[in-house]
């Protein structure tokens, strides 16, 4: 077994699919170094089969995973739970049971948060793609308007297996990519340019419009993506502006209180040549 496990939680929508493309891009120099990224494909074909089940114990999970590396990095969003489980409060409520499988108390463990007002639309936007029929925009919405924002409850939740746990927002991570995917890895790492994904971009407003007509109308909801474009798109919005102001300050509030514990990690320095 590795030395040491360095564990990126996701959590969904908030630059991890750019994250796992640069760890990957630069897999053969992290290898040089001693660090061992475990891609995406290779981690899911070995863990997805154990998640279906939920009943195995922790050993078949750090079985399955081998690495002869001092670290090894493995990132993956879905081990909180699947998109749609972003989308309910609360949010990924089959946490603790997925955790449990994977959890190391001594893994250094990081988790990427976003205000929510921006997170519960795209959340909800990429669940359509996946399991339209599991979510809908009222039930989001009252969601997170009930609960406010859902970061403290679910630190809390996840500290209870990953006790090393830092955490850095999506808005810090947006144009300082290089530092944040330094500190996850130990040492500096170079960002190479990667385009943001076009597969996981929000939906337009219409499609989402067209489908929630639909689920009026109480018809089974195909896909989102199989769906035709529209000819003149519109970036979805969940919430008015009066929405988005009180999630905001419940956000910021939730950083606050993440800088005092000292649990949020602010903008780190690497020298990256």
């Amino acid at each position: 077994m590795a030395n040491q496990w360095r564990y990126h939680l996701g959590v969904h929508k908030t630059a991890t699919t750019h994250l796992q493309k640069v760890l990957f891009s630069q897999r053969a120099e992290l290898l040089a170094q001693g660090i061992n990224y475990i891609p995406m494909e290779e981690l899911r074909s070995v863990t997805d089969p154990i998640f279906w089940k939920l009943v195995l114990r922790q050993w078949h999970f750090r079985r399955a995973i081998r690495s002869a590396a001092p670290v090894t990095i493995l990132s993956e969003e879905n081990w909180l739970g699947y998109v749609q489980d972003a989308c309910v409060h609360p949010i990924y409520p089959n946490l603790e049971k997925r955790l449990r499988i994977v959890s190391q108390t001594d893994a250094i463990a990081f988790l990427s948060i976003r205000n929510p007002a921006e997170f519960a639309a795209s959340a909800f936007s990429e669940a359509l793609r996946h399991a339209p029929n599991d979510v809908s925009l009222q039930a989001t919405r009252d969601a997170f308007l009930n609960a406010g924002s859902p970061w403290l409850d679910v630190i809390k939740r996840i500290r209870r297996f990953f006790p090393r746990l830092r955490v850095w927002s999506y808005e810090d991570y947006r144009g300082n990519e290089e530092a944040y995917l330094s500190a996850l890895a130990g040492i500096p790492v170079i960002v190479p340019r990667i385009a943001d994904p076009v597969e996981t971009a929000r939906l337009p407003t219409e499609t989402i419009n067209s489908l929630e007509v639909m689920r009026a109308a109480g018809e089974l909801l195909p896909k989102a993506d199989e769906l035709e474009p529209p000819p003149r798109p519109t970036r979805f919005q969940m919430f008015n502006c009066e929405e988005k102001a009180k999630l905001t300050k419940a956000y910021k509030r939730d950083l606050e209180i993440l800088r005092s514990e000292g649990i949020l990690i602010a903008r780190p320095t690497f020298t990256v040549c």
